[in-house]
């Protein structure tokens, strides 16, 4: 079981996510909290990714700090291994989801993954390996990945919110 080195929160659409670098050198998203965030079952998800082979090895348990009544506590929590969170995304058929759940659904498959890689990525992958595969892109997606390298510049409009995407 990997334990949670640091937390680092971000906001996708007005939503705070915590994503979790592990000391396995992972980075894992709490499946509760997306879920919760798509009014998804979180048992139902679970044992969904359970029963696929493709995803569960990348569902651990990870004991993480969670809020128990006025303090915290260390609990082991269900994290999705963040490489796997676009299969799992993908698995999830937005006409299956109550009608006004839908449309966020079907955004967080869209762009969720994306969001997720565009803030952690400088971890992820050398700066050299980056700026080479930046120059590729269309300008917009450029500008919208050069946002968390340049503090000075105002994110993207998904990532406004009451918290910014931290790495420290």
């Amino acid at each position: 079981m990997p334990n949670a080195i640091q937390g680092f929160p971000f906001v996708f659409y007005g939503e705070v996510f915590n994503a979790y670098l592990a000391d396995d050198r992972q980075w894992y998203l709490p499946l509760q909290d997306v879920c919760q965030a798509l009014s998804l079952d979180v048992s139902g998800q679970r044992q969904r990714i359970q029963r696929d082979e493709a995803l569960s090895d990348f569902l651990v348990n990870v004991p993480l700090e969670t809020p128990y009544q006025d303090t915290t506590r260390i609990r082991d929590v269900a994290c999705l291994n963040i490489r796997r969170l676009p299969y799992w995304l993908g698995t999830v058929e937005a006409t299956r989801v109550k009608e006004e759940h839908r449309k966020k659904v079907i955004l967080f498959k869209r762009e969720f993954a994306e969001a997720a890689w565009a803030v952690f990525r400088s971890d992820m992958a050398p700066a050299d390996l980056l700026a080479e595969m930046d120059t590729n892109l269309p300008p917009d997606e450029r500008e919208y990945l050069e946002a968390f390298y340049n503090p000075g510049q105002p994110l993207p409009e998904i990532f406004r919110g009451s918290h910014q995407p931290s790495l420290f």
